[in-house]
């Protein structure tokens, strides 16, 4: 495993920066100093991913789980300090393959979302 080199991180940030214009090189390089723990493919890739969502409003979520840690097999390849871990298998990571099949196969209907806020709503406003 190699990790980004500054000039690797530097070339990276200003291709970045010419692709998300309101991101600054000041803060891709940040956020890559702070996740350049990892192979440098899979660093490059992740903020390659996070570039690529139009929500991502920061290259600071580069250093928080999410889906941009996943490579071309659907693998996440994030840091382990970036892993989010499934609240019912906590051996797999977020998004669960089990929770997601389960979910893909009975998706919720509308009339449990809505019970589901409604209990919420309840337990919020008895605190």
């Amino acid at each position: 495993m190699t990790i980004l080199t500054r000039t690797q991180a530097e070339a990276l940030a200003t291709f970045i920066v010419r692709v998300r214009e309101d991101w600054s090189h000041s803060g891709v390089m940040a956020a890559l100093e702070k996740s350049n723990i990892v192979d440098a493919l899979d660093t490059a890739r992740a903020v390659v991913n996070l570039a690529a969502d139009p929500t991502a409003k920061t290259p600071a979520l580069l250093a928080k789980p999410g889906p941009w840690w996943r490579n071309p097999t659907g693998e996440n390849v994030s840091p382990e300090r970036y892993t989010m871990r499934c609240h019912e298998h906590p051996a797999e990571t977020v998004p669960c393959r089990e929770c997601t099949a389960r979910a893909l196969a009975d998706p919720p209907r509308p009339e449990t979302i809505a019970a589901a806020k409604e209990a919420a709503r309840r337990a919020r406003s008895t605190r």
